[in-house]
């Protein structure tokens, strides 16, 4: 991730046993990456399909200015999922690397505006 992208980040959330979270078992997911938070009940996280079918894979999608906040070298990431049984379940504290940049300003917002 380098500062002032603006994508999809695609990610993975598992249990400690190695059991995925899906669309089916999941009422709720927040994942939160530095001081930002995002919420699947919110719309913020998108499951991933690929011909019709769950990839194992979740979207955040994130803005250029969301991603120009965040802190290099490293932003601390962590998620939490409400099961549709009730259960809360959160991840272990990770790590993204964050790569900095010299484009500081938003798209469309740069000097020669």
């Amino acid at each position: 991730m380098q500062q002032g992208d603006q994508y999809a980040l695609p990610i993975t959330v598992e249990l400690s046993d190695g059991e995925a979270i899906t669309p089916e078992n999941c009422a709720d997911m927040r994942v939160k990456m530095g001081s930002l938070e995002k919420s699947y009940a919110d719309g913020d996280i998108v499951a991933e399909y690929a011909n019709g079918r769950y990839t194992g894979r979740w979207l955040v999608p994130l803005t250029q200015a969301e991603t120009l906040a965040f802190p290099t070298p490293l932003v601390e990431v962590q998620a939490q999922v409400q099961f549709t049984d009730g259960s809360i379940v959160g991840t272990p504290v990770g790590h993204m690397k964050v790569d900095g940049s010299i484009l500081l300003d938003e798209w469309g917002n740069t000097w020669a505006d």
